[in-house]
């Protein structure tokens, strides 16, 4: 039996796999209600009823939110510091811990084709080698690539914390919006240090919006205010309003969000050369494919924001671009390493 992971700042989803790759069941829980990783895995574990579930594990991998070094992590997102070798001993088989980009980027490569949608070009990424680079907005931004080793025929995974360099303003508008951010981060004690991450994730949509608001000096209409008043997730709302033209300032908010996302996907792909192309996942983005695709005039503010790199537009503007749509790419990913490291895959 194989035990997958994708935990991350607000779930941690666990399944149990064959070692043939099929999935016995899988559940989440919230990150947030408990102290540590082995507790969760624990009450995963304690709640399966069938025999199969009882033979002994064979291997485990956690793909987690956080900066990975020899097998441990502090999560940045969630309270919680992983030592690879305590889950080990609790579980008494071989655990590995990943940058939970990588895993997201092992399980793109391995989806489904239903599963991935392409946005730019008429290939998947990966389909032919390559280097692949992985971006991901969500609580916050992940990225990563799985660099292409022509010698060997694999793909070598990189981890990163790119989310966390510095936000490059493209545009006057966003010039003002790190200005905004910088003073809004120096009252927060964050020493005036705008990331790409207070912008280009699930929380950037809402710093996006107050910016807008505040630049504009202009209140919502009471039927956009009530429904962000009552929202249980206000960011998810505020993108809600702008799809449905029913806010100008989100609808706004939601263009400067995808062109920033644009941007910094082109950012990473340039500094990884991903000739093999860009994997885009997350919920959010997995949410507003039809903005990131072009539209009926043939423009996208994401993949033009992608491209705009100078002379490297061109080069840009090849590379194969998909947003990843399956849910358990995470879970997937994980899997197959584990699979990998028992020796029931091939290396990359």
């Amino acid at each position: 039996m194989i035990l997958a992971g994708d935990i991350g700042g607000t779930n941690a989803r666990l399944a149990l796999y064959r070692s043939d790759g099929s999935r016995v069941r899988q559940a989440r829980f919230d990150s947030h209600e408990y102290p540590d990783l082995v507790a969760v895995v624990r009450e995963f574990l304690g709640s399966g009823e069938s025999d199969g579930e009882k033979a002994a594990l064979e291997a485990a991998t956690f793909g987690i939110a956080g900066p990975v070094m020899n097998q441990k992590v502090t999560a940045t997102n969630f309270p919680w510091t992983i030592d690879g070798a305590e889950v080990a001993a609790a579980l008494g088989t071989k655990v590995t811990l990943l940058n939970d980009l990588v895993a997201v980027g092992w399980g793109a490569l391995a989806s489904p084709d239903d599963q991935i949608a392409r946005v730019q070009g008429a290939e998947r990424p990966g389909a032919h080698g390559g280097t692949v680079a992985i971006i991901s907005a969500g609580t916050g931004l992940g990225e990563a690539a799985l660099v292409w080793d022509g010698d060997q025929g694999h793909h070598v995974a990189m981890s990163t914390e790119g989310g966390h360099s510095t936000f490059a303003p493209n545009s006057p508008l966003e010039v003002e919006l790190h200005s905004y951010l910088h003073e809004l981060c120096s009252r927060n004690g964050s020493a005036g240090h705008v990331s790409t991450e207070r912008v280009v994730a699930g929380p950037g949509i809402g710093h996006i919006y107050d910016f807008l608001v505040a630049r504009k000096g202009s209140t919502e209409s009471p039927e956009a205010t009530a429904k962000l008043t009552a929202a249980k997730d206000r960011n998810h709302a505020i993108t809600d309003l702008g799809r449905s033209g029913e806010s100008a300032i989100a609808r706004d908010a939601l263009d400067l969000f995808l062109r920033a996302y644009g941007s910094e996907a082109g950012n990473l792909a340039l500094k990884t050369l991903s000739s093999g192309g860009v994997f885009v996942a997350g919920g959010i983005a997995a949410g507003l494919i039809d903005l990131i695709k072009p539209g009926t005039d043939g423009t996208s503010g994401f993949l033009t924001a992608f491209a705009s790199k100078g002379r490297m537009g061109k080069l840009l503007g090849a590379m194969p671009i998909a947003v990843v749509v399956d849910s358990d790419v995470g879970l997937r990913g994980s899997a197959a390493h584990a699979m990998r490291a028992i020796g029931k895959l091939p290396v990359g």
